[in-house]
């Protein structure tokens, strides 16, 4: 029995998601590099992600059960749940948060820079005592 790449996928989250999809829908799937993905993500993209095999004979009809769930996630969804009412964050609003993050970061890196300086100015340069001048 042949095994065959039904997905490849970026994270272990994404490939125990169809996993569990592909066996609840009676199919027999295997994972490959799940346990890279658990111990050390940043190989995975090296080892060409994380891969979901099938046996040959299930592949046709298991790449149409996760296109029929993946067309009718919407409608459960939104059956289930109701409508979704989130309103999107306003992008103005978004890109003024992130202006105010990376400006107060900036703040921050050259207040440690200059008081670096100050420090190091004050242990090279000798401090004069202020008083009469020496004659």
């Amino acid at each position: 029995m042949t095994a065959v790449i039904i997905r490849r996928t970026t994270g272990m989250e994404e490939a125990a998601v169809i996993t569990s999809a592909l066996q609840a829908g009676g199919y027999s799937p295997s994972i490959s590099n799940f346990h890279h993905a658990v111990n050390n993500w940043l190989l995975v993209p090296a080892l060409g992600g994380v891969h979901i095999y099938l046996p040959a004979q299930e592949y046709e009809s298991a790449k149409a059960y996760l296109r029929e769930l993946h067309a009718s996630a919407a409608k459960t969804l939104e059956a289930e749940f109701g409508p979704a009412d989130m309103k999107p964050l306003k992008s103005r609003r978004i890109r003024g948060m992130l202006t105010l993050i990376l400006l107060s970061t900036h703040i921050a890196v050259l207040y440690l820079i200059f008081r670096g300086a100050l420090s190091l100015k004050q242990r090279l340069l000798p401090t004069q005592k202020k008083g009469l001048p020496q004659q």
